[in-house]
This record gives structure tokens, sequence and C-alpha cells, in this order.
């Protein structure tokens, strides 16, 4: 049951990331590109943090899920800046 939802998680993470691509290759639209964006990284995160056993939480932060991450694997860190400022759109 878990593994199902973390794969689906993951895929709608990779809708997202494809329909930024297509936005981005367009050469236009650019705000909805980094909204897309930030939608699939909160969706990657959200698998990872739920295949550990974290427990689904509303929140769009990406800032805060990336704090969340932590827990597992400091290598996140690195992700703090690059969260903080896709958040901000």
């Amino acid at each position: 049951m878990k593994a199902r939802i973390v794969e689906e998680w993951i895929e709608r993470g990779e809708h997202d990331l494809a329909a930024a691509k297509m936005l981005y290759a367009k050469g236009e639209y650019y705000d909805i590109v980094l909204f897309h964006i930030h939608q699939a990284v909160e969706k990657y995160l959200k698998a990872y943090l739920l295949n550990k056993g974290w427990k689904l939480k509303k929140i769009h932060d990406i800032e805060t899920l990336l704090t969340e991450t932590f827990q597992y694997e400091h290598i996140f860190e690195k992700y703090l800046d690059f969260g903080r400022r896709v958040t901000g759109y």
C-alpha cells in the first residue's frame, strides 16, 4: 500500500515536470513553468517522506518539506536555498 502511494506522488510530480518542460520549450508563460516546478518538487519530496514513514500533511512550503527530510538525510540541506526561492513563487 505504501509503495503504491509513493508511486502515485512520483507520477504526479512527473506530470508537473513534463508540463513545465513543455511550457518552457514554448518560450512563454514562465510564471506557470515555475508553478509546475514548485508542484513537481513538492510531490517528489512528499513521495520521499512518505516512503520514510512520514504522515502526509497538507503543506506546500518546499523549505518546510526539505527541513522535514533532514531527519532522514542531511544531503537535502544543500537544496534549502533553492527551496526558499521556489516557495517564493
